[in-house]
């Protein structure tokens, strides 16, 4: 498997030829799902041709490392990684595409593992640049317990970091201290309409949030 900024090429070796497809994708989980739908597409006899045909079409997956670029330079990556493990690739499969600062910007569910919550923000702390804490969905949970549990991992912390509750002032943040090169990674709401603060379920797309906020800061 190769990769050049965006594209990825994945060769798929059967025992009688190699071929290559080719996809607009980010990370190596992408290439993971690329190589596996290659090869049932393979086995149920679909044509080389036809295949990379079909992996080069889908350029954006709404909510899995859609990317979103200003005119200024600077890009945001939404993605809805909310395990230590997705996290952590989602940061390692962008730090070639930084040419600047990674800004990361996530909070915590309620109803979740409360104990991965200081895991996150210790990936944050190690992957990132800069570290905005913000609402996810909290549910029922206490907010106060939430973003004590996450900042309970930014003790030994060396990157700036804060907490911005409201999540559309803290995109607004993100994107107002974004330059030219720099990545925003948003994750955790991934391609979701609506996040659940309490028992209502309230109107949220973090893709549409930053492209209205994109029109405030041109």
């Amino acid at each position: 498997m190769h990769r050049r900024h965006h594209d990825l090429t994945v060769q798929e070796f059967t025992r009688a030829q190699a071929a290559k497809v080719k996809t607009p994708l980010t990370g190596a989980f992408n290439q993971e799902n690329v190589l596996a739908a290659s090869l049932v597409a393979r086995a149920a006899g679909l044509s080389e041709e036809n295949i990379a045909a079909g992996v080069a079409s889908v350029t954006q997956i709404p909510g899995r490392v859609e990317w979103l670029e200003h005119p200024s330079g600077f890009k945001v990556v939404v993605d809805f990684a909310l395990t230590a493990d997705a996290l952590e690739r989602l940061y390692q499969a962008l730090k070639p595409h930084v040419a600047g600062r990674l800004i990361a910007v996530f909070g915590a569910a309620g109803r979740r593992d409360r104990a991965k919550r200081p895991i996150l923000t210790k990936l944050a702390a190690r992957y990132a640049d800069e570290l905005i804490l913000t609402q996810d969905e909290p549910y029922e949970d206490p907010e106060d317990e939430i973003y004590a549990e996450l900042e309970a991992g930014l003790t030994d912390a060396t990157i700036p970091w804060q907490r911005i509750e409201d999540r559309r002032e803290a995109i607004l943040y993100a994107l107002k201290e974004a330059k030219p090169g720099d990545v925003i990674a948003l994750t955790g709401m991934g391609n979701y309409n609506t996040r659940m603060v309490g028992s209502k379920a309230v109107d949220w797309n973090d893709r549409e949030v930053v492209e209205e906020l994109f029109k405030e800061i041109t």
